[in-house]
């Protein structure tokens, strides 16, 4: 699975390939050797985050909260998959995510929980922006979105 990189205006800048990492030491290495490359200066300015860059096992690992935590210029994190649980969102902030997304399929009210989790730590934290991001979809499958580019997902970033 590719991770998207979400922009915060439309680019033409082409999308460097950037792969689900077992480990987020090897994450870190890739994203590195990207941020190095002139060619996608552009492309890192206008980021806005970077969404589940982990495969869902290693999301919460030792080694994760360590590189996170250590990271000093990493780009936001946020996870996706990795939001399986009722307070998987509380889980990711302990660990140096800086939120995670919200889709109606992993409920309103947990949906609901964690918007009122990053309001309160946005208020109550000064030194770290956290975010609520949102996906609003009227495909009915996979395919309406991938055929039909007026029913595609709109992305939303929810600061509060």
């Amino acid at each position: 699975m590719d991770t998207w990189l979400p922009l915060r205006e439309e680019s033409s800048l082409e999308m460097p390939t950037f792969r689900v990492r077992e480990s987020a030491r090897e994450f870190k290495r890739q994203w590195e050797s990207h941020a190095l490359d002139p060619r996608l200066s552009d492309l890192f300015a206008q980021l806005t985050y970077v969404e589940q860059p982990l495969a869902r096992d290693n999301a919460f690992t030792e080694e994760t909260r360590d590189v996170l935590e250590s990271w000093d210029d990493a780009p936001p994190f946020i996870i996706d998959e990795s939001d399986g649980r009722i307070d998987s969102a509380k889980t990711a902030l302990e660990y140096g995510y800086e939120g995670t997304s919200h889709k109606n399929c992993k409920g309103i009210f947990k949906g609901i929980a964690n918007a009122c989790l990053i309001a309160h730590r946005n208020r109550t934290e000064g030194d770290r922006e956290y975010v609520l991001t949102a996906v609003a979809s009227n495909c009915s499958s996979r395919t309406d979105c991938e055929t039909n580019s007026e029913v595609r997902p709109h992305i939303a970033t929810c600061r509060y």
